[in-house]
């Protein structure tokens, strides 16, 4: 094992070492972050154990983090796996705003920090603050921002009227890192608890990107379903970690709306995939019900949801392959939708697994409203430009259209008649703090 160096190294605030739930836990928590937690896109559900922490210099080639999984390998040969139960929400407060956190109920966790915490004095920022008037580990699980501790215990009885207790066994914890303040975290190594560490199983190197999702397609409430970027068993099985590991740190977007046009990916959104190919979504249709008549799509149930003609149940597009860095913008502009796991058949005949962006069910309007012109023009135009199925096409081309200053109050309230005002840009830091209560005017509206 590496001994302890005799200076202290350099604390920085893009590496942490922490615990992450397996992908099990990950559905409720993810839909619970979704709208309301600023670092959504750059940071797993995690639980902090030590942060800051050292700069990873392995990025550069040196083996600064190698050092760091060794000793806290070492650290941890006698710490036996433990529960850890998700069960209660609480806040904190933070003068302007308030955090919600789950809180992961287990003694042997606050031994497990201590443990860390001895092995690397110089990162006891989480145990002994004075100047944030920290004076002892709390260990927590953010799940969202608000603007002021009235709403935040209003969204803790919001979550916790649906919550359901969740356990899972600690066998390791990660080391994470990002290369800058705006990229999604990457988990560096696991580093065993235990018996494995104590028999000199090493850490494993896995160099596996977060890739922000929701989970499996689902079409419920928020709570359900499973998914997300980190199993409960690892090992050096990369595919076992989720998107990232999947595609050598890129993911799959299957685009069906306006990403579709070139114009509008490659230019007024700057992103740039790293390949396109034409693919088919079965099993669900297209949908103008997301707020302000924007694209949709919606599970099909039988066969009045069908597709046209004899398209059956199934929505065309573009799968897109993008860098994790390029992924979180895009969820970032997209930050009314649910980024959702599917299964999309490409042309090619080959089977991929992509991000699509789906609508919440208690956003959605009426169905059977028209979209605007400028809207469906993106879509027919990106449909021909790639090639979609000659059926699919001519069906985008014969749907009725209306011109944008048509939209009226229809287009932004829900089918239970409730005003859908525009959510912030919590993730994209326009609009910090306020989680999903800070809506703006229905006068910007989405296009």
């Amino acid at each position: 094992m590496a001994s302890l160096s005799a200076d202290p190294k350099p604390k920085v605030h893009k590496s942490a070492l922490c615990l992450i739930p397996p992908s099990n836990l990950w559905g409720a928590i993810q839909h619970a972050r979704c709208f309301n937690d600023k670092s959504y896109v750059r940071w797993p559900p995690h639980v902090n154990l030590l942060y800051p922490f050292w700069e990873d210099n392995d990025i550069n080639g040196s083996d600064n983090f190698s050092e760091a999984a060794e000793r806290a390998a070492h650290a941890l040969r006698d710490v036996q796996p433990f529960q850890v139960s998700f069960e209660n929400f609480g806040f904190f407060e933070h003068g302007k705003s308030a955090t919600v956190w789950l809180h992961p109920d287990s003694q042997e966790l606050l031994d497990l920090q201590a443990t860390l915490t001895a092995a690397f004095p110089e990162c006891k920022d989480l145990s002994n603050d004075p100047a944030r008037g920290i004076t002892a580990f709390k260990p927590h699980l953010s799940v969202g921002q608000w603007r002021n501790a009235a709403e935040a215990s209003a969204a803790v009885e919001q979550l916790q009227a649906t919550w359901k207790k969740s356990s899972f066994s600690v066998q390791h914890v990660a080391l994470i890192s990002r290369e800058g303040f705006e990229a999604p975290f990457k988990v560096r190594y696991i580093i065993p608890v235990g018996s494995a560490a104590k028999a000199g199983a090493a850490p494993v190197q896995v160099d596996v990107p977060y890739v922000a999702t929701v989970g499996a397609a689902i079409a419920t409430s928020c709570g359900s379903g499973e998914g997300g970027a980190l199993a409960e068993s690892t090992g050096g099985d990369v595919s076992s970690l989720g998107l990232g590991g999947q595609f050598g740190g890129r993911v799959w977007n299957f685009a069906y709306g306006a990403n579709m046009a070139k114009e509008k990916l490659s230019g007024a959104r700057g992103l740039n995939p790293l390949e396109s190919k034409c693919g088919v979504l079965q099993g669900y249709r297209l949908s103008f019900s997301h707020r302000g008549g924007m694209g949709n799509v919606v599970p099909c149930h039988g066969a009045a949801d069908s597709g046209p003609g004899d398209l059956g149940e199934a929505v065309h597009g573009v799968l897109h392959l993008l860098t994790v860095e390029e992924m979180a913008q895009l969820t970032n502009m997209e930050h009314e939708y649910w980024p959702v796991e599917v299964e999309v058949q490409a042309y090619d005949g080959t089977l991929v697994t992509a991000v699509v962006f789906q609508s919440p069910p208690e956003r959605l309007i009426t169905e059977g409203l028209p979209p605007i012109e400028r809207y469906l023009k993106l879509l027919q135009v990106g449909a021909r430009d790639w090639g979609l199925e000659e059926g699919y096409c001519k069906w985008l081309e014969a749907l009725p259209s209306i011109g944008d200053g048509e939209r009226g109050d229809e287009y932004y309230t829900s089918a239970e008649g409730e005003q859908l005002r525009a959510w912030p840009k919590t993730r994209t830091g326009s609009n910090t703090g306020g989680g999903r209560r800070s809506g703006r005017s229905r006068n910007r509206r989405k296009s």
